[in-house]
């Protein structure tokens, strides 16, 4: 699939505003500063936050705040109790706005041991404070109370910096978001695999995160750990793409690294999963993608409900179960008319012994089988030989799309 072209359109003109930090809290009502594909929480330290606010003091211009005005406004629920209308989507500054509302609203003290020295602003000299201002772990409520001039001059009337992009008739795209978060903002962190995808501004890369980890769907929930990773590492995520790029495309792309950023850069992914195509030569046709992805999901969570096969879950039993589930589906058809229980007992015995080394009399010291091999990778040649060897496995007739 050809990539999506992020840079076809010209970006609508931005516009700099210079809000103070007084004008903050009524300036930032509308903007959802913690965009679920965008934004990975609060992860800098308060120890960082702490400098942030002693630079402001001292006159530092901070990096401007990014903003994307939406074209059509969404509700966000911050807790049980308050939602929001968001006008605004935060693209970056996450972590120097939360910084900020915590000093403002006195839960973080600024560093031990610190003086201001040489102290100035305009009219300064009104003021008895001398040029040293001993601000040692003060919060924000002692550094009004001892220092009042200086907390409304330096503090309140500070000029922070944001980029707002989007006018009346000229928004930005999600091609566009996703460009500038990921190529511009990111200040060259490093992201491999799922991370580069997350933050992706489309239809499918939000199914996949809240069905894989903000709000995970009943195959996910069970599972603590897949591989020793936790699942706030993003390996969940990474499979449930698999699965999906599986059913879209089938033996016709490979699920690599390239393979699942174009998915998720795809236009036709973009906005809406209900109707697209799918060149998989079992389905062939337009789908209700999620749709038919929650059939073989489903599947898989009626195998693993067995307690006892909880600790066993690792990468490659969930994809061997993922090919498992698949092809009875499009081999048998619906997935609600099984006898579990023996359906149960032939994906752990076959997936037992297909993966033990010693069900195939191999040499002494072989730590693998072909079987157990082809599930370590993503590539099409080795998920052939996974579904290839589950249906010889399970006796069924020779499906040629999956010979070499």
């Amino acid at each position: 699939m050809e990539k999506s072209k992020v840079t076809t359109l010209m970006f609508p003109v931005c516009e700099e505003l210079t809000p103070s930090i007084a004008d903050l809290p009524r300036l930032t009502k509308n903007v959802d500063k913690e965009p679920e594909e965008l934004q990975r929480g609060e992860v800098a330290s308060d120890s960082w936050g702490s400098w942030v606010i002693v630079s402001i003091l001292l006159g530092v211009k901070l990096p401007p705040m990014t903003w994307s005005v939406q074209k059509k406004p969404y509700f966000k629920q911050l807790d049980s109790k308050t939602r929001i209308k968001c006008h605004i989507k935060n693209i970056d500054g996450l972590q120097r706005q939360s910084k900020i509302e915590l000093y403002n609203g006195g839960m973080l003290s600024l560093p031990k041991d610190k003086v201001l020295e040489n102290v100035r602003w305009e009219f300064a000299e009104d003021y008895d404070y001398g040029e040293s201002l001993n601000i040692s772990g003060m919060d924000v409520h002692q550094l009004k109370d001892t220092y009042p001039e200086f907390y409304e001059e330096r503090w309140l009337n500070y000029k922070l910096r944001i980029d707002k992009y989007g006018t009346v008739g000229n928004y930005l795209t999600k091609a566009q978001e996703t460009y500038l978060f990921k190529q511009v903002l990111n200040n060259g962190n490093k992201m491999n695999g799922q991370q580069w995808r997350n933050p992706t501004v489309s239809e499918i890369a939000a199914v996949i995160r809240r069905d894989a980890r903000l709000k995970p769907i009943e195959l996910f929930k069970p599972l603590e750990y897949i591989g020793g990773q936790s699942n706030k590492k993003m390996e969940y995520d990474e499979l449930l793409a698999e699965i999906y790029h599986w059913i879209l495309y089938g033996t016709t792309q490979t699920a690599s690294k390239e393979g699942l950023d174009s998915m998720y850069e795809s236009p036709l992914l973009a906005d809406d999963l209900s109707d697209v195509p799918s060149s998989n030569h079992k389905i062939g046709k337009s789908i209700n993608l999620r749709d038919k992805v929650t059939e073989v999901t489903d599947m898989m969570l009626e195998i693993l409900k067995d307690k006892k096969a909880h600790g066993k879950v690792d990468k490659a039993m969930i994809r061997s179960l993922f090919m498992f589930c698949y092809l009875h589906i499009t081999e048998l058809g619906n997935s609600t008319k099984y006898n579990y229980r023996e359906v149960k007992k032939t994906f752990h015995q076959g997936h037992s012994e297909m993966i033990d080394p010693n069900t195939y009399s191999l040499p002494k010291g072989t730590a693998e089988t072909i079987f157990g091999n082809a599930l370590a990778y993503r590539s099409t040649k080795y998920r052939k030989i996974v579904a290839r060897m589950w249906r010889e496995y399970l006796g069924w007739s020779i499906d040629t799309t999956y010979e070499e």
